[in-house]
């Protein structure tokens, strides 16, 4: 399983042709972890220039290459996914109510279009690590699905540089696969929001007619899918008011 965090932007983007000063610094004990945060940082557009200086300089190889499987690791497949909260004081109503919204998406920063399941499990963990409680969780598909339901699923096709996302309260939250549901936060302190993207195409599918024509059709959407399990996370203090 992979799991990420959000990144605060560190330093300006790598400019093809110009060898960037923070790749010197991975050579100095005392430079290289602040150069090593930064070059992650930057994520996926940096990942060409970084190859090349690790192709071209023995000395910062071995470094440069846990840079890029760091990045990997945040951005599979060249995706960024984030989730947020409001910037702004949140009390027990506000987090409890309908307005206050948390902000989940995913930016395209690699070279080639992504097409993605857009249903998205989530948890909101206390601070000790315990899993809060729904206070809501019903079936989303009511009495049932239809045995070719995921030709009704809006996929998401994401070209290089696009975004894509949603916002939703946490009292109705209506992007899981399975379930509708939803959570009141209990008391004041600081909670996790975990977020998690899985798609496995064949036990999806294992859900469908087999008879159905278009199962396995290579230009249908759920055929093209990104597989992979990826979890994010954003943090949320809450006040007494």
């Amino acid at each position: 399983m992979i799991r990420t965090t959000a990144l605060l932007l560190l330093a300006l983007p790598l400019f093809a042709g110009e060898p960037d000063p923070l790749l010197g610094k991975l050579k100095d004990p005392a430079t290289r972890e602040a150069a090593a945060r930064s070059l992650v940082a930057r994520g996926t557009p940096a990942l060409g220039e970084l190859r090349a200086a690790a192709a071209a300089d023995p000395a910062i190889r071995e470094h440069v290459d846990a840079i890029v499987k760091e990045i990997g690791r945040r951005e599979p497949h060249g995706l960024r996914f984030h989730a947020g909260v409001p910037r702004m004081r949140l009390s027990l109503a506000h987090v409890n109510g309908d307005d206050m919204k948390l902000s989940i998406g995913v930016t395209n920063r690699g070279t080639e279009t992504v097409v993605l399941w857009p249903c998205f499990s989530m948890r909101i963990l206390d601070a000790k690590g315990n899993e809060l409680k729904r206070s809501l969780r019903i079936g989303r598909w009511g009495r049932g699905r239809s045995k070719r339901w995921i030709g009704d699923v809006k996929y998401v096709e994401l070209p290089p540089g696009a975004k894509w996302g949603f916002e939703t309260p946490l009292s109705r939250y209506m992007h899981d696969e399975k379930w509708i549901e939803g959570w009141e936060v209990p008391e004041p302190g600081t909670y996790t929001i975990e977020i998690t993207y899985r798609f496995d195409r064949q036990s999806v599918k294992q859900t469908c007619d087999p008879d159905w024509d278009a199962l396995d059709d290579a230009r249908k959407p759920w055929n093209r899918a990104l597989e992979m399990t990826h979890v994010f996370t954003a943090e949320m203090t809450v006040a007494e008011r």
